[in-house]
C-alpha cells in the first residue's frame, strides 16, 4: 500500500495524490493505491513531510522524515471539535517527536 512505501521508502511524492479533490485553496486531496483503483483516502498533504488523514476524530499522521505514524481514535462527529486531533498532534505529540 502507498501509506507503506511513504512511509518507509520515498515520503509523500505528489505523483501519488490527486490534488484539488476539495474546495479550491483548501489543500484536499486523495491519496490513492493506484490510479486505476476505486479506494482512495482524503488528506491535507504538507510537501513530502507530513499526510493528515481524518474524519470524525479518527486521523493517521504520517511524518516519514520523522519515521512516525501517529493514529488518534476518537468520536468528534458533529459535536465542533472535529479539529481537536490536530491540535493535540500539533501541540503535544509533534514537539515530543522533535527533541
Amino acid at each position: 500500500m502507498r501509506l507503506k512505501i511513504i512511509g518507509n521508502e520515498t515520503g509523500a511524492r505528489e505523483s501519488f495524490f490527486k490534488t484539488k479533490e476539495g474546495i479550491p485553496g483548501d489543500g484536499v486531496c486523495t491519496l490513492y493505491d493506484t490510479p486505476d483503483k476505486k479506494l482512495r483516502l482524503y488528506c491535507i498533504r504538507y510537501g513530502k513531510q507530513l499526510i493528515i488523514i481524518g474524519a470524525g476524530g479518527q486521523y493517521i499522521f504520517v511524518v516519514p522524515s520523522l519515521n512516525a505514524v501517529v493514529v488518534i481514535t476518537s468520536g468528534n462527529f458533529r459535536n465542533g471539535k472535529t479539529q481537536q486531533p490536530e491540535l493535540i498532534f500539533e501541540q503535544y505529540i509533534l514537539p515530543e517527536l522533535l527533541e
